[in-house]
């Protein structure tokens, strides 16, 4: 068991480095790059667009690579590519450079995410994976909100270049003890539910598929957009940061309470919560903008899908094979995410608000929860038939 502890340590440390430095810090860069080297605001949204399509290219070969190299192997490419981004933003001189320190962070942000730390995490504690999950996954909470505001002094301290380098170093830093204690269980898999017990098949993936687009076509563009629409309502761009640290602090403690109801309920009640959390954020933040902390907490709850739930479901639906499944449910939520961000931006420029787009996107949600809701209908009733 402590080797679990270590190897659950290990993968938290990744959460904390590669998605608050990774992805946590990307947008701090826009303005000073764009100011500085004179590229466009829409150039360096095309170097976001990269990220996402270099993400959608290695989730997709994900279980290749996994057959391949051992998992400390795909954790310390992870951990080199986002030194290597960061390298190179700490060195951007155009807009070429800039799009390929946006591949290689695409690459690690993969690479260190969620697929491989689903493997290490099942192989180690099969019967809490909902805890350790939540626990887990919660890094990335405290990596945003300790290390986003970190990278901001550095920035105007010392300038976007040193941000980067000291970005970089904090990744050397955090791969000596990651790579010392993350490993599989390679006892793991001996006590897999009966077959009986779980479904497989081609039927089952592609609608997790499909459920996997939806929630990234409506969650992630409605964070993203945050901050705008509340610029509309004349709240400030300290008023707005203040609102995304709050979700992000609110997200990590929602990670592990729904991560224990996993384990003593299953994770359809997660799924369910999280669902009802984002309607209503929704229908906060377009009818009752004032109420921010009411938004805050619903929002925090309604962002779980994109960490916590779909390695929820993976792990139930496909016991044995659950890391190459959610690297297929991963791919698409990323699909869905790039799809959502253009929709939103088309609908903003259509309506001259946002709130036609946050409606839109709500509904989207809803129809995951209806299709979340129908395959564990399915699952019940093949169970029932089956016995």
């Amino acid at each position: 068991m402590k080797k679990g502890f270590s190897a659950a340590a290990g993968c938290f440390l990744c959460e904390l480095v590669a998605v608050g430095v990774g992805a946590g810090t990307n947008s701090l860069y826009t303005a000073p790059i764009c100011n500085d080297l004179g590229i466009s605001r829409t150039g360096y949204s095309f170097s976001v667009t990269v990220i996402y399509l270099v993400n959608m290219l290695v989730y997709m070969l994900f279980p290749l690579l996994m057959r391949r190299v051992p998992l400390r192997g795909i954790f310390a490419l992870g951990l080199l590519s986002e030194t290597a981004a960061f390298l190179i933003y700490s060195r951007v001189s155009s807009a070429t450079t800039l799009y390929l320190g946006a591949a290689f962070l695409g690459a690690g942000l993969v690479l260190l995410g969620s697929v491989p730390i689903t493997a290490v995490i099942k192989s180690w504690y099969p019967d809490r994976q909902g805890s350790a999950f939540g626990i887990v996954l919660s890094g990335s909470g405290i990596g945003g909100a300790a290390l986003i505001p970190l990278a901001g002094m550095l920035m105007d301290a010392y300038g976007w270049r040193t941000a980067a380098m000291c970005s970089a170093g904090l990744m050397v830093l955090a791969a000596v003890p990651c790579l010392l204690t993350v490993r599989e269980n390679k006892q793991a898999g001996k006590e897999d539910r009966p077959e009986s017990q779980r479904i497989n098949g081609r039927g089952l993936l592609a609608l997790l598929l499909v459920y996997s687009f939806l929630t990234g076509a409506s969650i992630q563009p409605t964070y993203l957009s945050i901050a705008a629409h509340l610029s509309e309502y004349g709240v400030s761009a300290k008023g707005a940061s203040t609102v995304l640290s709050v979700i992000c602090l609110c997200s990590l403690f929602v990670k592990i309470l729904l991560g224990v109801v996993s384990d003593r309920f299953g994770p359809y009640p997660v799924a369910a919560c999280s669902h009802i959390g984002f309607i209503l954020a929704i229908l906060t933040l377009v009818f009752f903008t004032d109420c921010l902390p009411a938004f805050e907490l619903f929002f925090a709850f309604g962002c779980v899908p994109l960490a916590l739930v779909l390695p929820l479901l993976s792990s139930h639906f496909f016991n044995k094979s659950a890391a190459r499944a959610l690297s297929l449910c991963m791919a698409f939520q990323t699909a869905g995410i790039a799809l959502g961000v253009l929709l939103t931006g088309r609908l903003y420029d259509m309506l001259s608000s946002y709130n036609g787009a946050f409606l839109l996107l709500g509904g989207v949600n809803l129809a995951a929860f209806a299709l979340v809701s129908a395959l564990f209908l399915i699952h019940h009733h093949r169970r029932s038939v089956s016995k």
